[in-house]
């Protein structure tokens, strides 16, 4: 069998991130960070980084807040930094929780491979430990991919967040 075979079906263990993974998810986000820029470089870096000491605070409140690493034979191969959210009643809306996948990242060189619905999978599972209403996540319009794939998970649009950019702006005023 061909590495790359043996690789793609490798064991995949999903378990909560370590401080030991830090450069493995600091390249990840560097890759979704290079990906957004391309995307909408009016919008992201390309070299956004998060620094060890961030991520260092965000695993201290990975108890409420977990932070998920997919790894393939002992390599970080995808990471999902997800939050609890106590959302309250207001006068037009009611009180809910909120499982928020802030971040999903899978490295490019396993994409399509299911683990994106490991991951989603694991998520659904701590919504309902965490007693959850919902899953949630935001996902630019421009990131085609992944609005398919989240569509697929059977994901639905709750929400859309319009912007006008200032030269439009001026632009439809002095006509």
């Amino acid at each position: 069998m061909e590495p790359a075979m043996e690789a793609a079906k490798a064991e995949i263990i999903i378990r909560p991130a370590q401080k030991e993974d830090y450069p493995a998810v600091s390249r990840l986000l560097l890759q979704i960070a290079k990906q957004h820029a391309e995307l909408r470089p009016d919008l992201f870096r390309p070299k956004a980084k998060l620094s060890e000491r961030s991520y260092r605070k965000l695993l201290k409140k990975a108890e409420k807040n977990p932070i998920l690493v997919a790894v393939q034979e002992n390599r970080v191969v995808g990471h999902m930094f997800t939050e609890v959210i106590q959302q309250k009643k207001k006068h037009h809306k009611q009180a809910r929780r909120v499982f928020y996948i802030d971040d999903l990242c899978i490295d490019e060189t396993c994409r399509g491979r299911g683990l994106g619905r490991k991951f989603m999978e694991e998520a659904a599972l701590l919504a309902r430990i965490n007693r959850c209403d919902s899953l949630e996540l935001n996902v630019f319009q421009c990131n085609e991919g992944a609005i398919r794939f989240y569509e697929n998970m059977g994901f639905t649009v709750q929400r859309v967040t319009m912007e006008r950019g200032l030269a439009s702006c001026e632009e439809a005023t002095a006509k």
